[in-house]
């Protein structure tokens, strides 16, 4: 028996239904057709398709070859959970945010991964409006987290 995926309702012969969104591009190159777990929010299947390829769909050949992208497949089926995580942050990083982007923005998320527990993930984009404040005359940080239950 197949493993089984929390959410999902398993029917017979290992199939599993689930309730998704489906988005589909249509350009003079082709379609890009994505496939979404309603629950977690993951796009989890992402099919790329050339003129040929999708003009034959569409004149209803079966099993038309293609190439498919799987991302996140251990959470289809589970609930997105997203909180905010405040954080101080020192201010020989936080003075570095403008010179040093890259860097800042990978030690800031770095320092708030490491204060989360239970499966949390931190975000690493900090230049939302709200990202940095002051409390108690030191500078904080701000950022969105998520994880999947």
């Amino acid at each position: 028996m197949g493993a089984r995926v929390e959410g999902c309702e398993e029917t017979q012969n290992a199939k599993k239904k689930m309730k998704g969104n489906i988005t589909i591009l249509v350009d003079g190159n082709g379609a890009r057709i994505e496939v979404e777990d309603e629950s977690s929010g993951i796009r989890f299947l992402k099919i790329n398709l050339s003129a040929e390829q999708f003009m034959a769909c569409l004149g209803r050949l079966s099993m038309v070859k293609c190439d498919l992208e799987l991302h996140g497949l251990n959470q289809i089926g589970k609930t997105l959970e997203v909180g905010k995580h405040e954080f101080k942050i020192p201010d020989e990083l936080y003075n570095r945010r403008y010179k040093e982007r890259d860097y800042f923005d990978k030690a800031a998320q770095e320092l708030a991964q490491s204060q989360l527990t239970d499966g949390w993930i931190a975000d690493s984009h900090f230049g939302s409006q709200g990202s940095f404040f002051k409390k108690d005359g030191e500078q904080w940080a701000r950022v969105t987290i998520r994880r999947w239950v």
